[in-house]
């Protein structure tokens, strides 16, 4: 009897989350510089992926990559591409502001980025005048010097690693001191 009114229990659970959480392309939204994609969870909170226009390359399989010991020099050396691209903030409390935000790169072998895409909360995207386009220009300015001066790439040949960079890292390497 239990098992008879678990299946359905069961049905029933799961059709609603998938119903509650969805992808929606948001109305009259056009961009010079990302494809758009909003996901609207079960409680409201919408989560914006910003993909490079026209490269929304996913490969089938990522693997590892070498990061450790470069993640600190590129935190600081992506600070100054954001200091570059948004002047008028006040730091570090502005940049607090966009610690969640992440850019997510597709690396090859070599160290390059073949591919990358932002995730952020909907709110996020209007704290600073032209939020898109600098978000645009900071990606871009990354894309072109690569991760390899970083030591960072995919470990296996002709594979893909996924880099999550966190906006956090670079507040962080604003203001904790040098070791």
């Amino acid at each position: 009897m239990k098992m008879k009114l678990f299946i359905p229990l069961l049905l029933f659970i799961v059709t609603s989350m998938t119903i509650s959480a969805q992808i929606v392309q948001p109305e009259g939204y056009r961009s010079l510089y990302f494809d758009r994609e909003d996901y609207i969870s079960a409680d409201g909170d919408t989560t914006v992926y910003l993909y490079e226009k026209g490269n929304r390359f996913k490969p089938e399989q990522i693997h590892p990559g070498q990061v450790v010991p470069g993640l600190k020099k590129m935190s600081k050396e992506a600070l100054q591409f954001f200091k570059r691209e948004f002047p008028d903030l006040s730091y570090p409390d502005d940049l607090y502001k966009l610690r969640k935000v992440m850019l997510c790169m597709y690396v090859d072998h070599e160290g390059n980025i073949i591919s990358y895409y932002y995730r952020l909360k909907s709110d996020e995207l209007s704290l600073y005048p032209d939020m898109e386009k600098h978000l645009y220009n900071f990606a871009m300015s990354l894309k072109n010097e690569g991760l390899k001066k970083y030591d960072m790439y995919a470990i296996i040949p002709d594979t893909y690693w996924e880099c999550n960079f966190h906006f956090i890292h670079m507040y962080r390497a604003l203001i904790l001191p040098e070791k």
